[in-house]
């Protein structure tokens, strides 16, 4: 008896969402992913890995956040032998000051490009 197995790759059936919280506050971010073999789930930073080699969970993980100090951006990351995918999901720091590196504001005869150090979004 022969039984077909179906081969599907990763998707989130659950994306985090990006949060907004205040100066020393907490947050859960939760990534849930499924596919056929199911995915493993990690966070990242940038490039640093937030989830232990050792101890990468199977289609869900919960990442907490606390006392969060500075706005950053999380990437959640979905891998199985048939592939990886990834989503970010931000969580902005209330009344903390945005960096923009530049701005470009374009003209009839050119484009002049502006630079700022930062701009103050509460």
């Amino acid at each position: 008896m022969y039984v077909a197995v179906r081969r599907v790759p990763p998707h989130f059936s659950i994306l985090p969402e990006s949060t907004e919280v205040a100066s020393g506050g907490a947050v859960n971010l939760t990534c849930v992913a499924v596919g056929s073999p199911m995915p493993t789930v990690k966070w990242r930073l940038g490039a640093v890995e937030l989830t232990p080699e050792n101890s990468v969970p199977i289609g869900k993980n919960v990442l907490q956040l606390t006392d969060v100090r500075e706005t950053a951006t999380y990437t959640c990351v979905a891998a199985s032998e048939l592939g990886n995918i990834e989503y970010d999901a931000e969580v902005r720091v209330k009344g903390t000051i945005h960096r923009i590196s530049m701005i470009s504001l374009h003209q009839l005869y050119g484009m002049i490009t502006i630079a700022y150090r930062s701009v103050s979004c509460i």
